[in-house]
């Protein structure tokens, strides 16, 4: 019987049966490995700001059932079998409420990642709501879901029902659950039987997806016929490049959004109030106007060509590179 995690189970079908199937994942950057690192010690000092709160938690520490079979994983096993599967899963601590312990999720997320967690929640993050999904199944349990900005120290603390049953804690805010178990187990079946076929799941790469974004099989959704004749380099020094890249073009898509968001804000107030400055920014609203602009066709109805072009100027030479994230050819 295979086993399949929960913590992937919220991933494409292709990006789970990949690795089962013999596919190997792209290796993981120095910086990638670095970051998860900082995460997970981020995640212990979250748990430790909960404490300090008053709640109760409880750690799992190094997993024993998993050391025996040679996997070196930390948290509280929990797992269950369907007739064709059996997942696994370790909670990052179980915290008391009255007499009894429920599953407590903590993710670190940094500022731009957590603010799109703060606006969409679990829509945007379909692996987390898989994960968390399984979490409360295997313990046939509501759950609560603590996540941290690890830049501003910003904490969003959630209570998740399950099967309609929500437990009410203090500080806790109440949600709607992010996605039916039996789904994520409906969907981890058809990758079974594809596996069982010898054949990759169906998937479409979507590049606004930090599920594919970050996914360490993407390779096998991204060849075109043109990237197959480019050299695929795996350096590591290129490798976190890229990561960097993508991440960075993430950021700057958030930022414009965010910008964008807040322009309208102070526009629909500075129709009425043209100055003002709020939180350390200055608004000061001037009413429409437009740009004069050369036009080109227009120029060389009027001047003879000859004239035009002594009027153009060399720029200082410049590197001509293109980048770009690949989408599904």
């Amino acid at each position: 019987m295979n086993i399949y995690t929960m913590s992937s189970s919220g991933d494409c079908p292709r990006a789970i049966a990949a690795p089962m199937l013999g596919y190997e994942p792209i290796a993981e950057t120095e910086h990638g490995t670095q970051l998860l690192r900082h995460a997970s010690r981020h995640e212990q000092l979250v748990a430790d700001y909960l404490t300090e709160d008053g709640y109760i938690l409880i750690d799992g520490g190094l997993c024993g059932k998993c050391l025996e079979r040679g996997v070196k994983r930390y948290g509280i096993h929990v797992e269950f079998e369907t007739i064709l599967i059996k997942v696994i899963g370790h909670l990052d601590r179980r915290i008391k409420v009255g007499d009894d312990l429920y599953p407590l999720e903590i993710k670190s997320l940094g500022r731009f990642t957590f603010d799109k967690f703060k606006r969409y929640r679990f829509e945007a993050f379909p692996g987390y709501a898989g994960q968390i999904a399984l979490y409360m199944k295997a313990e046939n349990k509501p759950s609560f879901y603590a996540v941290c900005n690890r830049d501003t120290g910003e904490l969003l603390k959630l209570s998740i029902p399950y099967n309609g049953e929500i437990v009410q804690l203090q500080g806790f805010q109440g949600i709607e659950s992010p996605v039916d178990p039996e789904d994520i187990i409906d969907k981890l079946h058809l990758v079974e039987l594809s596996i069982r076929d010898g054949k990759l799941p169906e998937t479409t790469y979507d590049e606004k997806d930090n599920r594919c974004r970050y996914c360490r099989v993407k390779y096998l959704c991204l060849e075109t016929k043109e990237d197959k004749e480019i050299p695929d380099l795996t350096l590591p020094n290129l490798l976190e490049a890229a990561d960097l890249f993508k991440e960075g073009k993430e950021y700057e898509r958030l930022a414009e959004e965010r910008i964008e968001q807040a322009k309208q804000v102070f526009l629909n107030h500075a129709q009425t109030e043209p100055k003002f400055r709020v939180g350390n920014v200055s608004v000061i609203y001037r009413g429409e106007r437009t740009r004069n602009y050369l036009s080109e066709p227009e120029l060389k109805k009027l001047v003879a060509e000859e004239i035009i072009q002594k009027a153009y100027r060399e720029s200082k030479p410049y590197p001509d590179i293109s980048i770009r994230i690949l989408k599904e050819g």
